[in-house]
């Protein structure tokens, strides 16, 4: 007879319900399936919607080479026919930043009302209408307004799309492809720095937008998340997910990734109201709350965001070299050398030593570069015979930083959330986060003017060290457990 508390959980060839069936196909049973390499469908899949983050990383820097041209009396290369104001310049950078924080809350939930799929594709469809709208634009009207839907655009999909691939890849697979995904945000800046000093803003965007191409003519054909098909009921659908997902499996081997899925989704009953006070009321959605805010917030006061926009000024008051684009280029560069690391020793090492590791090995070239402008600052000699240290510094702090805090954070956010609970955490964690360091930068350069720039590079260091001790205590290890694994780890603790 079947027990009314158990989980109604459909076999995939017959429609029959045993208690033993589902022990008998439970992953401890079988520990090899995990081991299977992955499908060429599920990296296609992956690989297309990470279009959406090359071309995000990408508008992130592309004030860097336009703003160049856009304070040029060239008007050849200047298409508001002017040089741009500094009051505009404030706007550019400020409105994007406080009026794309809605994304992070709209996205998430149109994503459980529509599904990730159609919501990524909404996503996508307007980054790809905003970039075309700002590579035709001539005023600082047009500019800020199709900047600003950009920015709202690129701030759902860091919400969305860690989401589907939570739930698309299985327990095994999902720190690494969350390590790619985290890599197209430094390489479609690099794509940026690259090219935007060689062309025209029209020409600088439009080429910005061409990864968007693929991504629309190919992101219909992959499938929805399975497990958000299975939390609406849509059982058909979620076994032909998982058929595309994972066709290098045997029947037998869905049946279990199935039985598994059904299994977690069980406890969380049907969508309930309110889902934003049971995120804060219950143990679960406040650990996961807390969880998750705490990387985020660790990447955001490390201060990567804000020293990457700020590399130019930086080597002009060190006397360097290399221009301010070189640089640029250089840091990329090495950012995506470290996070191509990160993807290979991940699951060996784990998130949580990556993170702490990181946040450490952030903390120590800061302070040789608080140290280094401390010196400029009082008129010391030792600037001279150490001009290599603030290059040397930036090269090792962006080194350690996308080692872990720069890639990690944002691809944990939806793993301490059930189903329920994930699309109102996600929104509350990334709306958190982005306020953050809009705050953040927008007050950097007065604390920096006020107290010195050896001081906020202190004060970087002090965080990241206090971030590491941190994580060091609370942060749970995740890497190959499952999403269900994980909730149990947060009701235990």
């Amino acid at each position: 007879m079947k027990r009314q508390h158990k989980p109604a959980i459909t076999d995939l060839t017959q429609n029959k319900v045993t208690e033993t069936s589902v022990k008998d196909f439970s992953k401890e049973n079988q520990p090899d399936m995990k081991k299977k390499s992955d499908s060429w469908f599920l990296r296609f899949t992956i690989v297309i919607g990470m279009l959406t983050w090359i071309v995000g990383g990408a508008k992130v820097v592309w004030t860097s080479p336009s703003l160049i041209k856009l304070e040029s009396t060239d008007l050849e290369i200047n298409p508001l026919g002017r040089p741009i104001t500094s009051s505009e310049v404030s706007l550019l950078f400020g409105i994007p930043g406080m009026v794309s924080l809605p994304g992070s809350v709209i996205f998430p939930k149109l994503a459980d009302i529509l599904g990730r799929k159609i919501c990524i594709i909404v996503i996508g469809f307007m980054m790809m209408i905003s970039l075309l709208g700002l590579a035709f634009s001539n005023t600082i009207v047009l500019i800020i307004l199709f900047s600003t839907i950009c920015s709202i655009s690129f701030v759902g999909t860091l919400g969305v799309l860690p989401m589907y691939l939570t739930e698309i890849c299985e327990d095994h697979n999902r720190a690494k492809y969350g390590c790619i995904l985290s890599l197209c945000i430094p390489l479609g800046q690099l794509y940026a720095y690259v090219l935007g000093p060689l062309l025209l803003i029209r020409d600088y965007t439009l080429v910005i937008a061409a990864p968007l191409l693929p991504f629309i003519l190919f992101f219909f054909y992959v499938p929805e998340s399975p497990v958000y098909l299975l939390s609406k009921g849509r059982d058909e659908e979620c076994r032909l997910a998982l058929e595309k997902l994972r066709s290098n499996k045997a029947k037998s081997e869905l049946e279990v990734d199935y039985r598994h899925m059904s299994q977690s989704l069980a406890p969380t009953g049907e969508s309930k109201p309110f889902k934003v006070l049971k995120v804060f009321t219950t143990k679960e959605g406040r650990c996961g709350l807390f969880l998750s805010s705490l990387g985020m917030a660790v990447q955001t006061f490390g201060g990567g965001a804000t020293l990457l926009p700020l590399l130019a000024p930086i080597y002009e008051n060190a006397d360097s070299n290399l221009s301010g684009d070189a640089i640029a280029i250089i840091v990329e560069a090495v950012s995506i050398l470290s996070l191509i690391l990160t993807v290979f020793i991940i699951e060996k090492v784990g998130r949580r030593p990556l993170l702490i590791i990181s946040a450490i090995g952030c903390g120590i070239p800061l302070i040789f570069m608080g140290l280094f402008f401390y010196f400029q600052h009082v008129g010391s000699h030792l600037t001279q015979q150490f001009h290599w240290v603030p290059l040397t510094s930036i090269l090792v702090y962006f080194f350690m930083y996308f080692l872990g805090l720069g890639s990690i954070p944002f691809t944990m956010v939806s793993l301490f959330f059930n189903i329920e609970l994930r699309s109102t955490g996600t929104a509350i964690v990334i709306t958190f986060s982005c306020l953050l360091l809009t705050i953040f930068q927008s007050s950097f350069p007065l604390l920096a003017e006020a107290a010195g720039t050896h001081w906020c590079m202190w004060c970087f260091s002090i965080l990241t060290f206090i971030g590491a001790v941190l994580m060091y205590m609370f942060l749970p290890e995740t890497t190959g457990k499952s999403v269900e694994e994980i909730q149990k780890m947060l009701l235990e603790c």
